[in-house]
């Protein structure tokens, strides 16, 4: 036998390495069974750390790694075999789950030549294995000629295309496979170069002989990818893995090569990173317009497509509206978004449109080209920009269609089975995120609107405010802000009810945004008042015609219930830079102007002026913050006890209101009770303290320590108010309180105005129950026949009559005769303003039936009130020893 012969024969004989990597013992002894019949030495590990072990004991062929092993996994492992230099370039072939199949990618990217998905066919993994232990063994025993020769036989079935390169770069054979891959027989490549075999595809010849050199100067094995041709002219992405092989005494002789075909792999992880990519932007996009928008150039880009929109479902008219869109940037496409845009689809079962049929058969559509369907109405449009290929799909929630999302392609383009699949997932997930989203931003939009008018509210003007003033700083621009209040909308809204006041802020919003430019804003802060913002303000010229304008629109007769009402506006002015430079003081000196200009006669606007007077000022500030006092739970009550003279008992608490005012501290009523009456919050001021104090009634009623009787003030306002009575029945229900411990203390001023409409009202308060008192007599008409003529319990003599007592003879005389006239009416009587010990003495001598003042106790807050009603409780002193008991 020569050593050529001996030499084939002794390759014959040797055989190869297989290391199967696998924790799991009865997945190796199935793999080692598959693979025994090769002939070949198998070898197997339960970890990669084992695996590492045997690799530096021996060389191997090729290497079965299982992904997913506790511990060192076979990334990792795989990691550690490509870090070593000898066994940089041994095949790895991954075996991995089906569920795990989408993380291949990882794995080709250290260096596996193949990824086989369990469980395994046998005659897969054994075709797969025999072609690397072929080439090892060939490249082991460098004989080119009879390797050729042996190989050539066994691998000419193999269903992966394999080649055979000599140093000079030529072909000098291929398998059956590679034939049918390329569709070229093999005469016609054996001894030609990659530069005349792949003639029209010369980046490819270009990157095959540079790998080819490149293993010649450093012989072993290389890898790379590819998208090539195949015989049918659909390109696939390959992977190319070449090896040297040598001679005899070691020179290289040549270049084995296989083609492993991983287009599904490729486009398997295209369309999972383009579903990761829509995920992603989903998540990231801050409103749902982007979140389209983004989605829309995902699936472009990714899937090649040139055109793509949104079509919304409005269930209120019935048809289907063109919302977002991306395209290429070309004139032609933007001419088509245009005119897409214009249009409207009314969605009918039997449409041939590519929307209609997609909406009305809840599933994707595709056309391979709109210029041949005849059914297509938008076909001039696409013609003119070039668009052919369409294809759209549902956007659903549940069997809820929501909307369509369609593509173009400029080229025609034939169905696609995996997009169209993929398509059913991404429409639901882009169609549970659209009905997210409307949510969050119908919630948004009621956090920042005004629910009545739908105009912006006091948090988004400010934000929208605080921009503004940046953008004017920074181009050194003015703007002006405009604080609006309507004149004598207190009135309609007392006595019209709220759903005309309601009607009326409607009507005033709409006159206001139809009378500003799209760029203005204006926005309601609560009650009636709005504010308006004008940008870019050359002249203040310009800023009063506006004004103006606003007063004009806003004197118009507003329509309630088929009768015409007036109700005009006062506009204060406030600008920037000059009138302040943050968005508190332009609103707080837009405040104060607008009360200038309700001082100067509304139905007018004034600029801010900083040569208001302080009084002023202070004034314009009161009323500002008592607007919002109620909102922000500032206002308190005081409880003054009324003695009863001849026991000393505690009979009643008169209640006081006080404003917390977060500046001043807590002010007495005379500091801001005529402004409430001036401005019309006197009535919604005057239900919070009857519902306040019937509510610390009925509280001490629990605790066993109540008095007679709660004593609330009536301004003229309230009393004149039409729902007096029904405001009074409505807190006693509320509360508890029952009407005969309810005491309403009105002024003879107050019934004067109308005598006999105010003896109705009284005496339908009596009929309830509740009890009335005459506050301050003496000052006023103090007429016998008034006090006659309405039905009252108590009357109160004015602290003016009380403080000279008993030293001033006249006020001596007043008191006494006041007193005598009570008596004969059966009226009980009260002394406000008692002092000092002499003062009471003289009163309980005169008969007077009740005394309060700070001789007793000053008003108190409700702890300090709850307090003495539990002291009198349980100490009843008996007159004769004073009532020092009950002096603070």
């Amino acid at each position: 036998m020569d050593d050529t012969v001996a030499d084939v024969e002794r390759a014959e004989s040797e055989t190869a390495n297989i290391l199967i990597v696998d924790d799991r013992p009865a997945n190796l002894l199935v793999l080692r069974s598959m693979l025994e019949e090769l002939g070949q030495t198998i070898v197997t590990a339960h970890s990669g750390y084992e695996a590492l072990k045997h690799l530096l004991e021996r060389e191997f062929a090729v290497i079965l790694l299982d992904v997913n092993m506790p511990g060192m996994d076979g990334f990792e492992t795989a990691a550690y075999i490509r870090g070593r230099e000898k066994t940089a370039h041994t095949p790895i072939i991954f075996l991995t789950a089906f569920a795990e199949a989408m993380h291949s990618a990882k794995g080709y990217a250290l260096g596996a030549v193949d990824c086989i998905v369990t469980p395994v066919i046998p005659e897969i993994l054994r075709t797969k294995v025999q072609v690397f232990v072929k080439l090892y063994l060939m490249t082991r025993e460098a004989k080119v000629v009879e390797a050729y020769r042996t190989t050539q036989e066994m691998i000419e079935a193999l269903p992966n295309p394999i080649f055979f390169k000599g140093i000079d770069g030529r072909y000098r054979g291929v398998n059956k496979a590679w034939e049918t891959f390329f569709g070229v027989p093999r005469a016609a490549v054996i001894g030609k170069s990659a530069r005349e075999v792949f003639a029209d595809n010369q980046a490819l010849a270009e990157a095959s002989e540079a790998m080819h050199q490149a293993l010649l100067q450093e012989p072993g094995s290389k890898m790379f990818e590819a998208t090539i041709p195949s015989a049918d002219g659909v390109a696939h992405n390959v992977l190319y893995y070449k090896a040297t092989y040598g001679g005899a005494q070691g020179v290289v002789s040549g270049v084995i090569g296989t083609i492993i075909d991983i287009t599904e792999r490729k486009q398997a992880e295209k369309r999972q990173a383009m579903e990761h990519a829509i995920t992603r932007a989903l998540s990231e996009a801050g409103s749902l317009s982007e979140a389209i928008t983004k989605v829309l150039e995902t699936i472009g880009t990714n899937l090649g497509w040139h055109y793509g929109s949104r079509w919304q479902w409005d269930a209120t008219n019935g048809v289907l509206r063109r919302r977002e869109s991306w395209g290429v940037d070309s004139p032609e496409v933007r001419e088509f978004d245009a005119a897409v845009g214009l249009m409207s689809i009314l969605p009918r079962k039997g449409g041939a449109g590519l929307v209609s049929r997609t909406f009305t058969a809840r599933k994707p559509v595709w056309i391979t080209d709109v210029a041949k369907s005849a059914a297509f109405k938008r076909q001039p449009a696409a013609a003119q920009a070039g668009l052919h290929g369409a294809f759209a799909f549902p956007l659903k929630r549940g069997n809820e269609v929501l909307g369509v999302m369609e593509f173009f392609h400029r080229d025609v383009r034939e169905p696609e089975p995996a997009l169209i699949d993929i398509a059913e997932s991404i429409g639901s997930e882009i169609g549970q995120y659209i009905v997210r989203m409307e949510a969050e931003e119908a919630v948004k939009f009621m956090a920042m609107h005004d629910a009545l008018t739908r105009l912006p509210n006091r948090a988004m003007f400010n934000e929208r405010l605080a921009g503004a003033i940046a953008q004017a700083h920074r181009h050194s621009r003015k703007l002006a802000v405009l604080f609006i209040d309507l004149d004598r909308f207190k009135l309609i809204n007392d006595t019209l009810g709220h759903e005309a006041g309601d009607s009326v802020l409607g009507d005033a919003a709409q006159r206001l945004t139809d009378n500003l430019r799209a760029g203005d804003t204006v926005a309601r802060l609560g009650g009636d008042e709005f504010v308006v913002l004008l940008e870019e303000v050359v002249d203040p010229v310009y800023v009063g015609s506006v004004s103006q304008k606003l007063i004009t629109a806003l004197a118009a007769p507003f329509v309630i219930g088929g009768r015409e009402y007036r109700v005009t506006a006062s506009i204060g002015v406030s600008t920037y830079p000059d009138d302040g430079d943050d968005a508190e003081t332009l609103l707080k000196n837009a405040d104060s102007a607008m009360y200038r200009a309700k001082e100067l006669g509304r139905n007018a606007y004034e600029f801010y002026s900083a040569q208001i007077s302080s009084g002023a000022l202070e004034r314009l500030s009161l009323e500002a913050g008592l607007r919002r006092a109620l909102e922000r739970d500032e206002l308190m009550l005081y409880y003054q006890p009324q003695i009863e003279t001849c026991s000393g008992r505690i009979v009643g608490m008169e209640a006081l209101v006080r404003w917390r005012h977060p500046e001043l501290g807590v002010l007495p009523p005379a500091r801001f009770i005529k402004l409430a009456e001036e401005n019309g919050l006197i009535v919604p001021l005057g239900d919070w303290v009857l519902h306040s104090a019937c509510k610390a009634h009925q509280q001490w009623k629990l605790k066993r320590i109540a008095p007679a009787r709660i004593a609330v003030n009536l301004s003229p306002r309230q009393f004149l108010h039409a729902g007096l009575v029904k405001d009074t029945v409505r807190v006693l229900n509320d509360t508890g309180c029952k009407a005969s411990y309810l005491e309403l203390e009105i002024t003879e001023s107050m019934v004067m105005h109308d005598p006999a409409g105010a003896e109705i009202l009284i005496e339908e308060l009596k009929d309830m129950g509740v009890r009335i008192a005459m506050d301050d007599f003496g000052t006023g008409y103090s007429s016998l026949a008034h006090l006659k003529r309405f039905p009252i319990d108590s009357l109160k003599i004015d602290r003016s009559f009380i403080s000279d007592l008993p030293t001033d003879s006249g006020n001596v005389a007043i008191t006494d005769a006041i007193i005598a006239m009570a008596r004969t009416l059966h009226l009980t009587v009260i002394a406000e303003g008692v002092e000092t010990r002499p003062q009471f003495d003289f009163l309980r001598r005169l008969g007077c039936d009740e005394v309060q003042g700070y001789y007793f106790s000053p008003p108190v807050p409700f702890e300090e009130a709850t307090t003495l009603l539990q002291e009198a409780a349980v100490t009843m002193l008996p007159t004769s020893t004073g009532l020092a008991a009950y002096t603070l």
